[in-house]
């Protein structure tokens, strides 16, 4: 399992949360507005909490999570916005209604 965050002491946090429990975690310090430290098909799945909304293009994202994963690979999006795309007005930027798309996503993303 590989856990990335762009803030050292979220990291820290989760590092200090993972001791003790039965699962191996790699901490990674990523910017996920940068290109994704993974190569093709290396990944099986990706879960994404408090991201989408966080990064500057999700969609460039959402490809770089494609390319990475291995066929059959999972993402899980959770998003959550204070009157942004969990509102349901009319005024919803473009970026809000993509989230709000994906944050509704458990997509399945197939090799090419």
């Amino acid at each position: 399992m590989i856990a990335i965050d762009y803030a050292p002491a979220m990291l820290a946090r989760a590092r200090a949360h993972a001791r003790g429990r039965s699962a191996p975690v790699d901490f990674r310090a990523c910017d996920l507005n940068e290109r994704l430290p993974f190569a093709a098909e290396t990944l099986d799945g990706a879960l994404c909490v408090s991201v989408i909304q966080a990064v500057g293009d999700p969609l460039r994202l959402l490809g770089q999570l494609r390319v990475a994963f291995r066929p059959g690979g999972h993402v899980l999006i959770e998003s959550v916005r204070y009157l942004g795309a969990l509102s349901r007005g009319e005024h919803l930027s473009g970026r809000d209604q993509v989230i709000n798309r994906a944050k509704k996503l458990v997509a399945r993303f197939r090799g090419p």
